[in-house]
C-alpha cells in the first residue's frame, strides 16, 4: 500500500512536469499551471520550482467559486513536495495562507482541503509537518464558526503530542487490577509504546509477537527498553483483560479518550521515545520492531 502511493504521487509529479498541450487538457485546470524553465533539468530542482511558482497564475477572487477544481489543483500541488526543499514548501505553504489570511471562509476551504491532501486515512502523501500551519491557522481564526475552529484545535494539539520530536504526554493508565499509574514513570534509555484499539486482533497479534522475542526480553531485562501496552478504552473489564493478557515485564494498562490526546492512525499505534521520553519514530510496523531490537541485542552483545 506504501509503495503503491509513493509510485502515484512519483508519476503524478513526473505527468506534471510537462505541460498538456491540448484545449480540452488545459480547460480542466483551474489556472495555467507553472512550467519549470529547460535549464533546470534535475527533478528535485524542477518539483522545488513548480511548488514554489504553483499559485502565481490562481486568481484568488474567484477560485473559490470552482472549489472542486480549486480541490484538484491543491492536490496537483502536494503531489510535489515530497520531492521538493522543505524549506521552499514551508514558505510556499505560509505564502498561500498570508495570501486568504482575511478570510475566514478562504482559510477554512483551504485547511479542509490540506486535511483531505496532507493528513487524512486517504492522503498519498501525509505530512503533519506541512498540515500544521493549515490547521493552525483555521484554529486560530476568528471569523471561522467555533465547531470548526475547535475541530482544528484538537488536530493541532494532537499533533503537538504525537510529532516526531514531540515530548510524549505521560499517560495515566488504569492496571489490570484496579490500581493508576503513569506509562512513563520509570526512565529508561528507550520506551516502546503501542496503543491498542479494544478487541483488535491485529495489537493481540503484535502483542504476542513481541512478548514472545528473546532479544526484546533480554534488553527489557537490561533496562535497556520498557514496552507499555495502551488500551484505547474505559477501564471496563474487557478492557483490562487485554491489558491483563501483557507479560508481567511490561507496562500495561487502560487509558480513556485517546482519540483527543494523541495520534492513532495505526492499529496498534507503535510511539518510540528516547530516555527523555521525546518521540523518535512512529508508526512502525512490527516486523521493523522486531529487526531492529534484534540488532540492537546483538550490538550489545
Amino acid at each position: 500500500m506504501i509503495m503503491k502511493k509513493i509510485l502515484y504521487s512519483l508519476l503524478t509529479a513526473v505527468a506534471l512536469m510537462f505541460p498538456l498541450t491540448s484545449h480540452a487538457q488545459q480547460s480542466v485546470r483551474l489556472f495555467p499551471y507553472p512550467e519549470a524553465p529547460e535549464n533546470i533539468t534535475n527533478f528535485y530542482e524542477r518539483c522545488t520550482y513548480l511548488v514554489d511558482k504553483f499559485w502565481e497564475r490562481c486568481n484568488f477572487k474567484s477560485a473559490f467559486s470552482s472549489k472542486a477544481k480549486l480541490n484538484e489543483a491543491f492536490g496537483d500541488w502536494v503531489s510535489f513536495m515530497p520531492y521538493a526543499s522543505g524549506d521552499t514548501v514551508h514558505i510556499a505553504v505560509d505564502r498561500l495562507l498570508e495570501t486568504v489570511k482575511k478570510s475566514g471562509p478562504q482559510t477554512l476551504e483551504l485547511a479542509r482541503m490540506a486535511e483531505r491532501w496532507l493528513y487524512s486515512d486517504s492522503a498519498d502523501f501525509v505530512s503533519e509537518e506541512v498540515y500544521l500551519p493549515f490547521a493552525k491557522a483555521a484554529a486560530n481564526h476568528k471569523k471561522i464558526p467555533a465547531a470548526e475552529r475547535a475541530r482544528f484545535a484538537r488536530q493541532v494539539n494532537i499533533i503537538g503530542n504525537s510529532a516526531v520530536g514531540a515530548t510524549f504526554p505521560d499517560l495515566e493508565l488504569t492496571a489490570p487490577d484496579g490500581s493508576k499509574r503513569h506509562a512513563l514513570t520509570d526512565s529508561t534509555k528507550y520506551t516502546l509504546i503501542l496503543v491498542a484499539a479494544r478487541d483488535c486482533s491485529d495489537c493481540s497479534l503484535a502483542r504476542v509477537r513481541l512478548s514472545a522475542a528473546p532479544a526484546i526480553n533480554a534488553l527489557i531485562d537490561a533496562k535497556l527498553i520498557k514496552i507499555v501496552y495502551v488500551v484505547d478504552g474505559d477501564a471496563s473489564d474487557a478492557d483490562k483483560s487485554d491489558a491483563a493478557s501483557c507479560p508481567a515485564n511490561w507496562v500495561a494498562g487502560v487509558a480513556d479518550s485517546l482519540g483527543g490526546l494523541i495520534e492513532l492512525r495505526d492499529n496498534p499505534m507503535i510511539y518510540y521515545l528516547d530516555k527523555d521520553n521525546k518521540i523518535l519514530v512512529k508508526n512502525i510496523p512490527v516486523d521493523n520492531v522486531l529487526n531492529a531490537f534484534s540488532a540492537l541485542y546483538n550490538l550489545k552483545n
